[in-house]
């Protein structure tokens, strides 16, 4: 991972070769204690690396809010708990990642603000040698008061007055070939959106305060992990949950739970959307391109080809010979 100083005190984070991704990370602080990554990643994992602060790496106490713009990510905690972020989801944590970012989608954009409570108490807060205080009404004490997360993570879906100011803020970012450095205006406007998201954060309604999506420990993530694989090894079965449950050794209600939380779908549409996307595959490359519909359907479990037509046609809109054409094409 190559860390690239800009001439406006920002960091430019881009994978190597080596790395075996794409895509970027864009850091800068805005206030003392207060910073802010713009995220960009094309691969199902980023490396985990430690970001440099203005006085050193980011230390213990450190507040992370995110929020995911497209895409998902999931990452193993130091508390041993992993975090699953969905797609317009807002998570505020006090703990960091211990693994590599994974992304089941392949792709992630999102926003991460880096908080220290102490020394933005000190340059925004009550505790300020300055007006600022009084402008703005910043209080960082209060906010670790309200936003009590020691050892643990809040997430849930972003209310909307949230979800417009993160979106503004968003599309701030002078997207292109090869991300600048940011003008003078830009950092303005992102200082200015950034004490409003706190003051929003401090005064208006808690944004978590909705159902919270449910922390796993490692090892069962691990359990919805080898279920999928299980699911996707062999695709001409027809895996149902308690035959999983017995071969993980869990109970059927755990491995629901576990599935539905990390795949955000159940067993039975997992195991279908793996056939479906598996099929696409065989008809559009051109090394299985000779294998017949009815080949392709006994391959991903199908053993009757009109119900194997049919449900590629519900996912993709069109038949699997249609499909296969207009891969040629």
């Amino acid at each position: 991972m190559l860390q690239q100083p800009l001439s406006d005190g920002s960091i430019l984070m881009r994978a190597t070769e080596e790395d075996g991704t794409e895509g970027f990370v864009h850091a800068v602080w805005l206030f003392p204690g207060v910073g802010l990554m713009f995220i960009d990643i094309r691969s199902d994992h980023w490396p985990n690396e430690e970001l440099a602060g203005p006085n050193g790496a980011l230390q213990e106490g450190v507040l992370l809010l995110n929020y995911s713009v497209t895409g998902s990510c999931k990452a193993l905690l130091d508390n041993d708990n992993y975090v699953l972020q969905k797609q317009g989801d807002l998570s505020l944590s006090g703990q960091f990642a211990t693994e590599d970012y994974f992304y089941p989608d392949g792709y992630y954009q999102g926003l991460e603000f880096f908080i220290d409570p102490s020394a933005a108490e000190e340059a925004l807060g009550t505790g300020a040698d300055s007006d600022i205080p009084n402008w703005f009404g910043l209080d960082f004490q209060a906010f670790t008061k309200r936003y009590d997360v020691r050892g643990r993570t809040k997430i849930g879906a972003c209310p909307q007055a949230f979800r417009l100011l993160l979106s503004d803020l968003w599309a701030m970012y002078p997207f292109g070939a090869e991300p600048p450095a940011f003008s003078p205006e830009t950092l303005a406007v992102l200082r200015a959106q950034t004490l409003r998201l706190l003051q929003m954060l401090l005064f208006d309604a808690s944004p978590f305060t909705a159902t919270h999506r449910p922390m796993f420990r490692s090892t069962q993530l691990r359990v919805a992990e080898q279920a999928a694989c299980i699911l996707r090894e062999d695709l001409r079965r027809d895996w149902t949950l308690p035959e999983l449950a017995v071969r993980l050794g869990v109970s059927e209600s755990s491995l629901k739970r576990y599935f539905q939380s990390v795949y955000d779908c159940s067993v039975a549409k997992y195991q279908r959307n793996a056939r479906m996307a598996r099929a696409a595959e065989l008809l559009r490359s051109p090394d299985t391109r000779a294998l017949s519909v009815l080949d392709v359907a006994l391959e991903v479990g199908y053993e009757n080809q009109s119900k194997f037509a049919a449900a590629f046609r519900r996912m993709f809109g069109e038949s699997p010979l249609e499909y296969k054409k207009n891969a040629i094409l």
